[in-house]
C-alpha cells in the first residue's frame, strides 16, 4: 500500500521545503486542537513546536529537570529517525534532518550536536535492530492524541529530504501497527501531512 497524494518535493529548493514544513507545524496548532477519539481516523495531527522547545531546553539541561519533556522530544526524534533511514540515510540527508530540527527547537539544539546524535542512533539501531527500536520507542506514546502526532512527525521528517520512498512508507506502517492504527489510517495521516505541505508551498508562490 502506498501513500495517494504527492509525496516528492525534489523540485522545491531545501530550505523553502523547511520553511513550508516549519509553517505547518505552527498552523496545525491551531486548526487541530481537538481530541481524537477515533483510531480509524487520523488527520495528520503534529506536536506543538512548543513542545520540541521545552523537550530541547530540557535535554541540554539536569536531567532530573522536566525529564518528560525531554523523554518525549528524544523519542519523537528517534522515530523521525528510524523511518528517515529506512531506504539510507547520506550526509545530504543528515544535514537536511538536522537543518530542520534545529529550526524546529529555535536553535535550542545546534546543528553539529543533532548530527552527533544521528550517529548514537545509528550505532543503537545496528546493535538492536530497527523493529525492536521501533517497538520499543512506540510504547513511549501512550495516548490516541501522542501517538497520532509522532506518527505525523515520522511523516514529516521523512520528507525533510523531499521525499517519501517506499521503504519509508513500509516503516510508517509497522509504526502504526504498533500504535494500534489501521493501514488506511496511516496512509490517510501520510496524505494529509503532505497536503498540508504542498497548500503552503503553493501558497508562498508569490
Amino acid at each position: 500500500m502506498s501513500a495517494t497524494v504527492q509525496t516528492s518535493f525534489r523540485e522545491v529548493h531545501p530550505e523553502r521545503l523547511r520553511e513550508a514544513m516549519l509553517a505547518v507545524l505552527h498552523k496545525q496548532t491551531a486548526t487541530m486542537a481537538t481530541i481524537p477519539t477515533d483510531p480509524t481516523e487520523l488527520l495528520g495531527r503534529l506536536p506543538s513546536p512548543d513542545r520540541f522547545v521545552s523537550g530541547a531546553e530540557q535535554s541540554s539541561g539536569q536531567p532530573e529537570e522536566k525529564a518528560e519533556a525531554a523523554a518525549y522530544f528524544q523519542s519523537l526524534l528517534e522515530l523521525g529517525y528510524l523511518v528517515a533511514s529506512a531506504d539510507g540515510l547520506d550526509e545530504r540527508e543528515r544535514e537536511m534532518l538536522a537543518l530542520l530540527v534545529e529550526r524546529i527547537t529555535e536553535d535550542r539544539v545546534d546543528r553539529e550536536r543533532l548530527l552527533l546524535h544521528l550517529d548514537d542512533l545509528d550505532q543503537i539501531s545496528d546493535r538492536l535492530g530497527r523493529s525492536e527500536r521501533l517497538i520499543r520507542v512506540a510504547a513511549d506514546f501512550e495516548d490516541l492524541l501522542a501517538r497520532e502526532e509522532a506518527l505525523s512527525f515520522a511523516v514529516l521528517v521523512a520528507m525533510a529530504d523531499g521525499e517519501l520512498m517506499p521503504e519509508e512508507i513500509r516503516v510508517l506502517l509497522e509504526l502504526g501497527r504498533h500504535f494500534s492504527f489501521p493501514e488506511r489510517a496511516v496512509i490517510d495521516a501520510a496524505d494529509r501531512v503532505a497536503i498540508s505541505i504542498k497548500q503552503e508551498l503553493e501558497h508562498r508562490t508569490d
